[in-house]
This record gives structure tokens, sequence and C-alpha cells, in this order.
């Protein structure tokens, strides 16, 4: 008999496991080198999300500069004006011509002025598509201020004189601080008192042939054209970009109206606002992500990503180069999903695809595999198989043996080989025919069969002889199943087509033994006793003298024919 586990049939749900395996491993296969391309993928488009944010940063930069430069270009070249007489306090009709000019050609302008050292006061600003000038003159103990307000061609539409004015621009912040740095300078971003709107003022010093200051050059910068130009950039779908100072303040933002806030609760002064007070989560979350921005150094680009609104976002921050007079930095961000979102949408497509292929191929290709593979099992059953008996054949009997044999040498477990040989087999196939002998032969093989135990092996050696495995058996029990072995052929006649046909068996059995672990010996040794058994009378069962006494082999190579 061969068990189970030995049998060379190719069990159903082995070959539907190794089908259903095979796909799997396709399809996990496809999805290792899809995760593997997405996360590849994902990488090249965040660097890429980096590329375009930089750019985004570099670009902001460069227009707030080109939109601020005027205005240090205006007072550094007043300031030469002036300290060469062109313009001067005893020709403020010439200065208020020349600040107009400078109004018009800079748009974002909101005023220009100059305040002088002895008090006088020369200032031009945009209102209501015209211009409305101030001027200051002193004359001894004389003073005298005169509003002039024009239209866009500069026409004089009305002037007025307000002796209750008490402005001095020696007593404003800007004069004091040039007079104090005796350097251009730039204030910090504020809100301006009338028009109610950010901005920026660069003043810079004019000194006279002596060397000292005789006024200072001022110009008011407007900056909502900053926040309108970050409003108006497109950084994926839902990307935006503000600025503010290393005090947390805003100076530029798409939204307006966030922008500014009351300086104090109902005070007509008013302030700009604080990141931190902005009611935007994934504004406040990217700031509060960046950690101390006082800790920022010049040119150093920080990226940094974070969670908001169950989104991952990513984030550049840039300070204004160390060339430039402002403490700003700029912020550019955007949600993740704005760049990977399509690939991975496409990707997760892709995997489901995979599996549902994989799942489409395992139901066609389990059939198609049985279908397929059964003439190869057939063609393997005929040739392991002795055609006569279904037993195993002797090639794939030494075959099994061996592997048996090998695994009882590893583990020093016992097992123990007879050979089986029908008595007298020869005059069956003479008295009664070749036929009623394979009948015989038949019947022999499933007494066999059905005698042994699971797991035992037994098979076909040729002609009337058979050999049999017997594994985990000592001596004692082989002996035992060996006898139940001849019993079971003696007990009756065989049935055949002809007429019943009575038969006996001898059988020669021997364990493994440190000298004899091979297979080739095992059997010599087996068949050896198998002669002892015919010479004692047939119908018996002999065991191999290397069993009992390692070493000692008797008899010679008697031909291996018995009858």
């Amino acid at each position: 008999m061969l068990p189970r586990s030995e049998s060379n049939k190719i069990k159903e749900p082995v070959r539907y496991l190794l089908t259903v395996g095979l796909i799997a491993l396709q399809v996990v296969t496809v999805a290792a080198i899809l995760i593997a391309s997405r996360a590849s993928t994902e990488k090249v488009l965040l660097d890429h999300m980096k590329q375009i944010m930089t750019s985004v940063v570099t670009e902001s930069i460069d227009r707030t500069e080109e939109f601020l430069a005027p205005a240090e270009k205006a007072a550094h070249l007043t300031r030469n004006l002036a300290k060469h007489d062109v313009v001067s306090a005893g020709d403020t009709g010439a200065m208020e011509l020349y600040f107009f000019e400078q109004l018009r050609v800079n748009p974002q302008f909101a005023g220009i002025y100059f305040g002088f050292s002895n008090g006088a006061f020369v200032y031009v600003k945009h209102d209501n598509g015209g211009y409305l000038s101030k001027l200051i003159s002193i004359d001894g103990d004389k003073r005298m201020t005169e509003f002039i307000r024009r239209d866009a061609s500069f026409k004089v539409l009305s002037r007025w004189l307000d002796p209750d004015d008490t402005y001095d621009p020696r007593s404003r912040p800007w004069f004091r601080r040039v007079r104090l740095t005796r350097k251009l300078i730039w204030t910090d971003p504020y809100v301006f008192y009338t028009s109610r709107l950010p901005g920026v003022t660069t003043a810079a010093p004019v000194f006279g042939k002596s060397g000292k200051i005789t006024g200072v050059i001022g110009v008011d910068i407007e900056i909502t054209d900053i926040s309108r130009f970050l409003g108006g950039l497109r950084i994926g779908k839902n990307g935006s970009a503000f600025i503010f100072d290393r005090e947390g303040n805003l100076v530029a933002f798409p939204d307006m109206d966030k922008l500014i806030k009351p300086a104090t609760s109902g005070a007509r002064e008013l302030r700009l606002a604080r990141v931190s007070e902005i009611e935007d989560p994934v504004v406040r979350a990217a700031y509060e992500k960046l950690g101390d921005i006082k800790t920022i150094s010049r040119e150093q680009f920080s990226f940094v990503s974070f969670q908001a609104g169950g989104a991952k976002h990513n984030a550049i921050f840039a300070p204004f180069g160390a060339a430039n007079h402002w403490s700003w930095i700029i912020a550019v961000h955007a949600p993740e999903d704005d760049f990977l979102g399509p690939i991975r949408r496409n990707q997760r497509r892709n995997l489901l695809l995979a599996i549902a292929v994989g799942i489409a191929a395992c139901i066609l290709a389990i059939p198609l595999s049985f279908s397929v593979t059964r003439p190869l099992r057939a063609l393997h059953e005929r040739a392991n198989r002795d055609e006569l008996t279904g037993l195993p054949n002797r090639r794939y009997l030494l075959e099994i043996a061996s592997k048996k044999i090998a695994g009882a040498v590893r583990n020093r477990s016992p097992v123990a080989v007879a050979m089986l040989d029908l008595d007298n087999f020869k005059l069956v196939n003479d008295t009664c025919g070749h036929g009623t002998g394979d009948e015989v032969l038949r019947g022999v093989a499933e007494r066999l069969s059905g005698a042994l135990r699971e797991g035992d092996i037994i098979g076909r050696y040729g002609g009337e002889e058979f050999a049999i495995i017997l594994p985990d058996t000592g001596l004692s029990m082989a002996r035992e199943i060996a006898e139940r072995l001849r019993a079971s052929i003696a007990a009756s006649p065989l049935e055949t087509s002809l007429r019943p046909v009575g038969i006996t068996a001898s059988i020669g059995i021997v364990s493994l033994v440190p000298v004899h672990t091979d297979v080739p010996a095992l059997l010599d040794a087996a068949d050896k006793a198998l002669l002892q058994a015919k010479r004692a009378g047939r119908n018996c069962v002999r065991v191999s003298d290397i069993s009992e006494e390692p070493g000692a082999v008797q008899g010679g190579n008697e031909h291996r024919h018995y009858g």
C-alpha cells in the first residue's frame, strides 16, 4: 500500500492551493510593483511640489522687492537732489511738483514728503483720484500750514490754510530714527491713519555741505498690492501664501478682510493681525509647525509637513534675503493631495484592477489547470505505477525507500524492510495460464494493501516479488506485521475467473543497522532472509542475520527467483 502522503497522485486540494498560490504570488508581485512605483512616483511629485513652491517663494520675494525698491530709489534720488539744491525749502513749488511726478509714475506710493531740520514740511499724497499737498513753511517765528487739493493733472482745485495745525516732522518716529542712525531706514508694516490701509515707510537723511542733516525724505508705500498678488497665485487647487514678520504680525494676506484689526476695542486706530489670530486652521497649523520663527536664519528655506482639516499639507517658509531691509518671512502652503491626489487615485484603481484580475484569473485558472494537468497526472501515474497491480513500480519504490531510510538515519528512528515472494507461482502460470496468474497477483496486492498500516509502503519489485517498507518499526513489530501478511495470503484461496487458487508466500525481513543504511544493502539483506525462508519450507518468515548480529552477513549471492 502507498499512503496518501506518499501517493504520486496530485491531490485536488494541493493542486487548488498551488494554483491559487501562484496567482496570488502574481497579484502580490503586481501589487508590490505598484506600491513601489507609487512610492517612487510620490517622491518625484513631492520634489516637484517643493520646486513649484520654491519658485512661488522666489517669485513672490522678487515681486515684493520690485514693488518696494522704487521707494528706496526715490528716497535716494530726492536726497541727492536736495543735497545739490535742486529741490529745497526755498522752492516748495518745485519740490511739490517733483513729488507729484514721483507719485504719478509710482502708483504704489501713498505719499512722499520732506521734513526739514527747521520744522518745514512738504507732503504730497494720493487723494480720491487726485492729489493733496500739505505745505508747512517756517520764517523765523512765523509758521504757516497750507493745504492744496489738485486733480489728476495737478491742476489746483482748492486751497486753504490751517492756523491750528501743530504738526512738526521733527517729532515723528521716522525723523528721529533717521537722525539717530544717519542712514536709510524702513519702518515695520502698519496701518496708515488716513487711508486705513497697510503700508510701510522708508526714510533717508539729507546732508548739507557741512555734513549735518538738513532734512529727511520719506516715502509711504501702501502694500495692499502685495496681498492682491498673493491672492492671485495659483498653488495647486487650494494652495495659498502669506507674508509675516518675525514678531508674528501679518504683512500681506490673500484675504484683505482678515488682514486688519482694531488696535483697541472701540478705537479708530487699526493694526495688522497676528498670524495666530487668523481664523484659518491651515494657516495656523503651518505657523505652529514652523516653531520659533526668530531662529530662522537668512537665506534659509524650511519645509514642513502637517495635518489640518483631516488632510496632509506641505509648506515652505523663506525669509527675505540678507540684502533686504525687511525682516519678513513668506510662507507657501498647499494640500499634498492637490499634487499627489490624481496619481494616488489612479494607482489605487490600478491596484484594485490587479486584485480583480487576480481573482478572475483564479476563477478561470483552477478548472483550466485541472484540465491541462490531467494528462500530465495520468502520464505520471503510468510512469510510477505497476500497470497490473496498481502498486508503485520498482523504480518509484526505490525512490520512496531511499527518502524514508535517509530520514530514519537522520532522525535516528527505526525502519524495517521486507521482501515477499509468492511460493510456486510458476506452477500457477503453467497450470492455469498467465491470465489467471495476473489475477492472482492483483488479488495478493489487494490483500497485502489491506493488511498494512497507514504509512507503510508496498510496491511490486518484479515478477511475483513484492518489497515492503515499514517506517518507525522495530524488528519485533516488523516480524508481527510480516506474519500477518503471510497469514492474509494463506488464509483462503484467491477468486479468479477460472477457479479459486490457493497460494502462500515467503517473507524475509531486515531492520536498519549502522553498517547497512543504504537501500541496496537492506534489500539485499532482506533478500537473503527470504532465501532462508524458502529453504525452510516456504510459507514462513525469516529475519536477516544482520538485524541481530550487525556486520554478520550470511549466505552468498544466490539467483533471485525462488518459486
